[in-house]
């Protein structure tokens, strides 16, 4: 799992709500391998789609590009904005701890569904992306803690360098995104629903749920270290 865990920097989890932490987690686990499974079902791969590369082949071609000089000046979050505005319109900007560009959308009283733009820095060569799928919590004992995980495990991937997207002039971004927006019609509308029946009863689960083990108080509490430091450090 590529699992980042981006809190409200105020939040404080008591037993209870450190149950309904451990219950979302799951339910949003859930939901990626619900949606794996049906994209598996349908024989629907990543590299059915233009315009997405390996880490490797990525790295290759920012190499090959600074190598033969070029480049261009490229503020990607306002393209990005244009790209989501046209194509996407029911998801708005939000700015997140660690620098991803994500936009959400509510799609239950309880949660929020996100699109997220996460920079690759190929070791300061810079000018590549990948996607990643968010859920915001709305509503509390929870409220404003983000789930962020990357897109690309919805197809299998499982290693630590997912696949991404690559730039070197703006004119690359207008076929990127018309990729971005091929793949995300395709599988946003069985991940949203998989997500939206997963957490159908979430408050009748989390106000049944069994009392945590120790094993699963320390990982709550260490996840919620991790987060709040990196959001101090953002």
């Amino acid at each position: 799992m590529y699992n980042n865990y981006l809190f409200n920097k105020d939040l404080e989890l008591n037993n209870k709500s450190k149950q309904n932490l451990v219950l979302s987690a799951a339910l949003f686990e859930e939901s990626f391998d619900k949606t794996r499974n049906e994209l598996e079902q349908q024989n629907i791969k990543w590299r059915d789609f233009p315009d997405i590369y390996s880490r490797d082949e990525s790295f290759d071609m920012r190499m090959s590009a600074v190598e033969k000089g070029i480049k261009e000046r490229i503020n990607l979050l306002p393209l990005t904005k244009k790209f989501i505005k046209l194509s996407f319109p029911d998801f708005i900007y939000k700015k997140t701890p660690d620098g991803t560009y994500v936009f959400f959308k509510q799609v239950n009283e309880f949660i929020k569904l996100g699109i997220g733009f996460e920079r690759v820095h190929h070791l300061g060569l810079g000018k590549a992306f990948t996607l990643c799928l968010n859920i915001e919590h709305t509503d509390e004992p929870l409220l404003g803690h983000i789930w962020s995980d990357n897109f690309f495990r919805l197809y299998g991937e499982k290693e630590n360098w997912p696949p991404c997207y690559t730039y070197s002039v703006k004119d690359d971004l207008n076929s990127i995104f018309k990729s971005v927006n091929k793949i995300l019609d395709k599988t946003l509308p069985i991940f949203e629903n998989n997500l939206k029946m997963s957490f159908e009863n979430y408050p009748k689960m989390a106000s049944s749920y069994a009392d945590l083990n120790q094993y699963e108080i320390e990982l709550c509490n260490r996840v919620l270290y991790i987060t709040k430091a990196r959001t101090m450090e953002s």
